[in-house]
C-alpha cells in the first residue's frame, strides 16, 4: 500500500492497481451487512448437538467474560489458544485470505456484529468455532472462524431482578517521549551545522528559523501530545427481570451506557431495549426474542499521529491572529504566503483537526426472532423461524474552512451519509433424535431463505455561510449526492449428522450449500458446496484402558477432523471476470482431550493444517475487477495448547489456566509467476515495506540489511557501494551488498521479518478466599515484527524534502564523530560532546535513508490484561436484607506491558487485512489504554 493507500501488484504479465483505501473502506461499510447473513444457524432449538470435543470448539464462561468491562473483544485475548486479537482485530489460527479476516459472529442465532450484545451480563456463554469442521455449517462465511453468542433466558420461578452498573477512567498507556523546546531547538541547530560540512566560519546560521535561534531561552513549551490523548470516563447500567413457568418463560431487560472524552467534544452513548420469551405446550415448543437499540456518537478528527509527534514544540497550539481564517489555531505560515522556502515545516496544525473536525452518527437497531417446533411423531421435529433486522444510520462530518500551512478549505463543508440495511430470513427445518441401544443418532436438515437490501445516499456540499451541521441543500457549492442500491438474495441448504456408539465412538458430518443470486452479477449467481466430517474416540472408556486408569483418567479422547469453508466474493465491489468464484480453505485437524485427577487437570491439544486456495485478489486495470488466481495457494499450520488445573483446600479455591499456540504461515503458490504483492509505505525510491511472493510468508517485510554505522569515515570511504544516493560518511548506516556485486540494488533486499506471532500465550489466575475473588489474566504474542513508519518518516529527510521535524528523544543519543562546538544567532554557544558508542545514526538532512532493518522493531510483549478483585456478601447477610447476590468489585485494566517496541504499542493490526498488518503508519496505529473500573452486581 503506498502513501496515497493504494495497493499494488507487481507481475511481469500485469500492471494493476487497487483503489483506495478510502474507498474499500466505504464499500466494506455498504457490504457489511449483507455479508451478515450468508450463514447462520437460527435460533430455534436443536436436538443432539455433537460433543464439542470432536471440534476444535473452546468455551468462554460468563463469569470469564464479566471478569471486567470491555466485551467479549477483550476476554477473547489471551484466553483462547489460536485466537489472536490485535488492536481490536480478531484472527483465528492465522490468516484465512489476503484481505479480510474477520470472524463470523451469531448472537442467539443471528448474525450480527458484538455489537449486537446486549451487555456483558445478559452473556450466557461463548463459543469459539476455530476449525472448518465446526464452520463449514456456515457455508462460505466460516474460513475465518465463528463466534457464538448465547445470552440468558428466563426459566421457572418467581421474578427474578438483577441490576448491574460498572464505571471507569482511562488513560492513554504510553507516550512517546520527544524533544522538548529546549533540545529541539538545539537538534535544528545541530542539523543546520552538520549540514554545512560542520563549518562554523560559514553563514548556516542565519538559516536557522527565528524559533530556533536561542535554544535556552525557549518561551514556548507545546506538548503536542496533549492535544491529542484524553482521559475518559465511561459508565454502563443494565437491569433485568427474569421468570415464568413452563408454557411461558420471560427475560426483559435495558441497558444505558455512555463515554465521554475530557478536553474535546467526543462523548457516545447507547440505550437498548432487549427481549426473550421461549416455552413448550404439549408437542409445542415456540420462543422469540428481539433488541432495539440508539446510538449516539459526538467526535472529532484524529488528526495524524504522525504529523503530530512530527510538529514543532517551540510553536504554539492557538494563536489570536488566526482567529478569523483557522478559528484562532496557529498557523507557522504567513498568511499571505512565504518568503524563505528554507523556513518551511508544512506540517498543519493537528489541534484544528482534532477539535474543529467535527462528526456527528445516529444509529437504530431492532432485531428480532421468532420460531415455533412441533413434534411429529417420537423424535421427529419440524421447525419454522423467522428473522428480521434493521438497521439504519445517519452520519454527519463538518470542518469549518481553514488555511494551515500549504493545506487550505476556504469555505465550509460538510458531508451526510444515510445508510439503511434490511434483512428477512425464513427458515425451515427438520430435526430427528434417536436413542435405541447403545446407539445414538441425530439428524437435522435446512432449508434457509434470506432476503437483504441496502440503500445508501451520500452528498456533500461547500457553504460560506452555514457555520455548523445543517441540511444537504444549504451547502449548495461543489455539491455532490451519490445512491448505492443493492438487492440480494440468499438460498442455503444445510444438514447434520451425529452419531455416536456406547459413548466412545463418535461421527459427525456437517454439509452445506449457498446460493446467491443477484441481478447485478453476470453469471447472475454463485453457488458452492462445504461438507465437513469428524471423528471421536474416548479411549479413556475401553475395557482394557480403564482397568489401569479407572483410578486416575477421567477422559480420553481422540479426535479427528476434515472440512471445507469458503469466503465469499460478496465482499468485494463487483464481478468483472467470468468465473470467479469464492476462495476455498480445507483444513484437516488431529488432537486429543484430557481430564484427568477427578477433573481438576484438563488439558488439550490439537495439530492442524489449513490450506486456501484460489485466493481472490481485487485489482484495478481499466475498471474494477475481483479475480481468482487459478493455482494460487497459501498454508497455515499449528499446534495448540490448552489447560486448567482447578481445586480447592478448605475455604480457598483456584483455577490456573495457560494456553498458547505455534502458527506458521507459508504462500505456496501466488500464482503471479515472478510477480508480488506489495502494502505498506512508499519512499521517494522504492515502493512497498512488506511483501507477498511464492514460497515465503504472507505480507513479510522486505528491504535491506544494515551492518550497524560507519565508525569513521575511512571506513565509509572504502566502503565501495556504486549508487548516487549513497555518499556514507562516519555514523551513517552501513547497508549490506547481500550478493557482493559492489551495487546497491533492489537484488540486496531480502526478508527481514514478520508481523505474524511464532508463538501467542496467555496465563488466566483465578482465586478465591472466603467471600473475596481475585483474578489476572496475562497474554502475550512473541516472535513478531512491526515496521516502524514514525522512526521512518521523521528521519529520511530527503524523501520528505524537510528536515526540521521533532524526533524522539532517544536522537540525542545520535551518533558524533568528535565535539562540536558552534555558535548560534542569538550568540549562544552550544557544545556538544563526541559519541560514538551509540546505534543511532548522525543528525544529517543530506543522507536518504532507505528500506531496512533499521525501522523493523521486534514487536513481542507481555501483557496484562486485568486484576480484579471482588467481594460477595456473605449469605447470612443477603438474606438480612433480602437479596439472591450482592457483589462489589474493582480493578485495572492494562496494569502493564512488557516490550522492547519504542512506540505506542507492539498491537500493530495495520487496516484489518492481512496485508497491511505490523505496519505502524500512524494512521491505523493502535493506542492501548490503562482503565481503572468499579462496579456492583445484584439478583433480587
Amino acid at each position: 500500500m503506498t502513501r496515497n493507500n493504494t495497493f499494488r501488484i507487481h507481475s511481469p504479465l500485469w500492471k494493476m492497481q487497487c483503489p483506495p483505501m478510502r474507498t474499500l473502506l466505504a464499500i466494506a461499510v455498504l457490504l457489511s451487512a449483507t455479508v451478515r447473513a450468508t450463514a447462520q444457524i437460527s435460533a430455534m432449538p436443536r436436538s443432539g448437538q455433537a460433543a464439542d470435543s470432536l471440534f476444535a470448539v473452546a468455551t468462554l464462561t460468563a463469569e470469564e467474560v464479566q471478569r471486567a468491562p470491555g466485551g467479549i473483544m477483550e476476554a477473547l485475548q489471551g484466553n483462547i489458544a489460536g485466537v489472536n486479537v490485535s488492536g481490536g482485530k480478531i484472527r483465528f489460527r492465522g490468516t484465512s485470505s489476503l484481505f479480510d479476516t474477520d470472524p463470523l459472529w451469531v448472537i442467539d442465532g443471528i448474525v450480527g456484529s458484538p455489537d449486537d450484545v446486549p451487555n456483558n451480563d445478559e452473556i450466557a456463554s461463548v463459543q469459539v468455532l476455530k476449525d472448518a469442521a465446526s464452520t463449514a455449517l456456515y457455508g462460505v462465511r466460516g474460513a475465518n472462524g465463528v463466534i457464538v453468542v448465547t445470552t440468558k433466558r428466563g426459566r421457572e420461578g418467581k421474578p427474578r431482578i438483577s441490576f448491574n452498573m460498572f464505571a471507569g477512567i482511562g488513560t492513554p498507556h504510553k507516550r512517546v517521549e520527544m524533544l522538548n523546546a529546549h533540545d529541539y531547538a538545539v537538534y535544528v541547530n545541530e542539523l543546520f551545522y552538520t549540514s554545512a560540512g560542520g563549518n562554523s566560519g560559514s553563514n548556516w546560521s542565519q538559516y536557522v528559523p527565528e524559533n530556533n535561534i536561542s535554544p535556552s531561552q525557549q518561551p514556548i513549551h507545546t506538548d503536542w501530545q496533549d492535544e491529542y490523548f484524553f482521559d475518559n470516563f465511561y459508565q454502563q447500567y443494565n437491569i433485568s427481570v427474569s421468570g415464568g413457568s413452563r408454557p411461558l418463560n420471560y427475560r426483559f431487560g435495558a441497558t444505558y451506557t455512555a463515554d465521554s472524552q475530557q478536553g474535546v467534544a467526543r462523548n457516545s452513548g447507547e440505550e437498548n431495549v432487549f427481549g426473550s420469551i421461549g416455552g413448550s405446550s404439549g408437542r409445542f415448543e415456540y420462543g422469540g426474542s428481539f433488541r432495539v437499540a440508539h446510538n449516539r456518537d459526538k467526535g472529532t478528527g484524529n488528526g495524524s499521529l504522525l504529523s503530530l509527534l512530527s510538529s514543532a514544540p517551540n510553536v504554539p497550539v492557538y494563536d489570536p491572529l488566526a482567529e478569523e481564517i483557522n478559528g484562532g489555531y496557529y498557523n507557522s505560515f504567513p498568511l499571505e504566503g512565504f518568503d524563505n522556502i528554507d523556513d518551511r515545516v508544512n506540517i498543519p496544525n493537528q489541534a484544528f483537526y482534532i477539535h474543529e473536525d467535527r462528526n456527528r452518527q445516529r444509529a437504530w437497531a431492532v432485531q428480532g426472532n421468532v420460531y415455533a417446533q412441533v413434534r411429529l411423531i417420537d423424535g421427529l421435529k419440524f421447525g419454522v423461524g423467522y428473522q428480521y433486522s434493521l438497521y439504519k444510520n445517519n452520519d454527519k462530518r463538518f470542518v469549518p474552512r481553514y488555511k494551515l500551512e500549504l493545506s487550505q478549505l476556504m469555505s465550509n463543508y460538510q458531508s451526510t451519509n444515510t445508510l439503511r440495511n434490511e434483512r428477512n430470513q425464513l427458515e425451515t427445518s427438520l430435526n430427528y433424535h434417536k436413542q435405541f441401544g447403545q446407539h445414538n443418532l441425530a439428524v437435522m436438515a435446512s432449508v434457509v431463505s434470506e432476503r437483504y437490501h441496502t440503500k445508501s445516499v451520500y452528498s456533500s456540499g461547500y457553504s460560506r455561510d452555514m457555520t455548523d451541521f445543517g441540511d444537504p441543500e444549504e451547502f449548495p457549492e461543489s455539491s455532490h449526492e451519490n445512491t448505492f442500491r443493492r438487492k440480494t438474495h440468499y438460498f442455503s441448504v444445510l444438514a447434520n449428522l451425529q452419531y455416536s456408539y456406547a459413548d466412545k465412538y463418535l461421527l459427525a458430518a456437517n454439509f452445506r450449500t449457498d446460493k446467491i443470486v443477484r441481478k447485478s452479477l453476470k453469471k447472475n449467481q454463485f453457488s458452492s458446496n462445504f461438507p465437513s466430517f469428524a471423528a471421536g474416540w474416548d479411549i479413556s472408556k475401553e475395557k482394557w484402558m480403564s482397568r489401569y486408569t479407572s483410578s486416575w483418567l477421567n477422559r480420553l479422547m481422540l479426535h479427528g477432523s476434515l472440512g471445507w469453508t469458503g469466503s465469499s466474493p460478496e465482499r468485494f465491489i463487483e464481478q468483472t471476470i467470468s468465473g470467479t468464484t469464492d476462495e476455498t480453505t480445507r483444513e484437516i485437524g488431529v488432537g486429543f482431550d484430557l481430564s484427568t485427577f477427578d477433573n481438576r487437570l484438563r488439558v488439550q491439544l490439537d495439530y492442524y493444517h489449513r490450506r486456501t486456495t484460489d485466493m481472490l485478489f481485487e485489482v484495478y486495470e481499466d475498471g474494477m475487477s475481483v479475480m481468482n488466481i487459478d493455482g494460487s495457494r497459501m498454508t497455515n499450520q499449528g499446534v495448540e495448547f490448552s489447560a486448567a488445573w482447578s481445586d480447592r483446600k478448605g475455604d480457598f479455591a483456584y483455577t490456573i489456566s495457560p494456553n498458547f499456540s505455534v502458527y506458521r504461515n507459508k504462500v505456496d503458490n501466488l500464482g503471479l509467476g515472478n510477480g508480488y504483492l506489495t502494502s505498506g509505505s512508499n519512499n521517494y525510491y522504492h515502493a512497498g515495506v512488506s511483501r507477498t511472493i511464492s514460497g515465503k510468508p504472507v505480507a513479510h517485510f522486505w528491504g535491506l540489511k544494515t551492518a550497524g554505522l560507519f565508525r569513521s569515515d575511512a571506513e565509509a570511504k572504502s566502503y565501495i557501494i556504486h549508487d548516487q544516493q549513497i555518499q556514507p560518511k562516519a555514523g551513517d548506516l552501513k547497508y549490506v551488498d547481500l550478493n557482493d556485486d559492489g551495487i546497491l540494488d533492489m537484488e540486496d533486499y531480502t526478508v527481514l521479518g514478520s508481523s505474524m506471532p511464532t508463538l501467542s500465550a496467555g496465563l488466566n489466575i483465578a482465586l478465591s478466599y472466603k467471600h473475596f475473588d481475585l483474578s489476572t489474566l496475562l497474554q502475550g504474542d512473541f516472535g513478531m515484527d512491526a515496521w516502524n513508519e514514525f522512526k521512518y518518516c521523521m528521519t529520511n529527510v530527503i524523501a520528505h524534502g524537510e528536515s526540521r521535524r521533532n524526533q524522539p528523544n532517544s536522537i540525542k543519543n545520535a551518533y558524533r564523530a568528535d565535539d562540536i562546538s558552534f555558535t548560534t544567532q542569538s550568540d549562544e554557544t552550544i557544545h556538544l560532546p563526541k559519541h560514538t558508542h551509540t546505534d543511532i545514526p548522525r543528525i544529517t538532512s543530506t543522507s536518504a535513508n532507505r528500506i531496512s532493518d533499521y525501522f523493523v522493531e521486534d514487536a513481542s510483549y507481555l501483557r496484562c490484561n486485568y486484576i480484579t478483585l471482588g467481594y460477595t456478601l456473605s449469605e447470612k447477610l443477603r438474606k438480612q436484607i433480602r437479596v439472591e447476590r450482592l457483589r462489589f468489585y474493582l480493578g485495572v485494566k492494562n496494569p502493564f506491558t512488557i516490550t522492547g517496541y519504542s512506540m505506542f504499542d507492539p498491537q500493530v493490526p495495520g487496516d484489518g487485512s492481512t496485508l497491511t498488518r505490523g505496519i505502524d503508519s500512524g494512521t491505523d496505529t493502535y493506542v492501548s489504554r490503562r482503565e481503572y473500573f468499579a462496579g456492583i452486581q445484584l439478583t433480587l
